[in-house]
């Protein structure tokens, strides 16, 4: 569901953007532009953000849908803002591949 994904990180590809992601059933998942999910889909993904499109079962909304934002650097309701480095795409575990890390 949309609103129990947390993002961990973006990857840019010859294709275009990827986001890391982690589901309520604490995995983690690659998501893709135009990627089906169970109440939505996948509409946009750049350095920082995802934007998804979130099927809305409320029949008093005119529009069936809402679109929601998920950031970098937060944790849900958006108010701790972007961190410093967030410019910065390091992969855990792909950050010090082939180089010693300095204790």
């Amino acid at each position: 569901m949309v609103d129990e994904i947390e993002l961990q990180g973006t990857v840019r590809t010859k294709s275009g953007w990827l986001a890391m992601a982690r589901a309520a059933d604490n995995r983690s998942y690659l998501i893709r532009k135009g990627q089906a999910l169970f109440d939505g889909e996948v509409i946009e993904i750049t350095a920082v953000d995802v934007t998804f499109r979130q099927n809305v079962n409320d029949p008093t909304n005119p529009k069936p849908f809402r679109e929601v934002t998920k950031s970098l650097g937060s944790r849900g309701n958006g108010d701790e803002g972007m961190p410093d480095d967030a410019h910065r795409q390091v992969v855990p575990g792909l950050a010090f591949r082939g180089r010693k890390h300095a204790a």
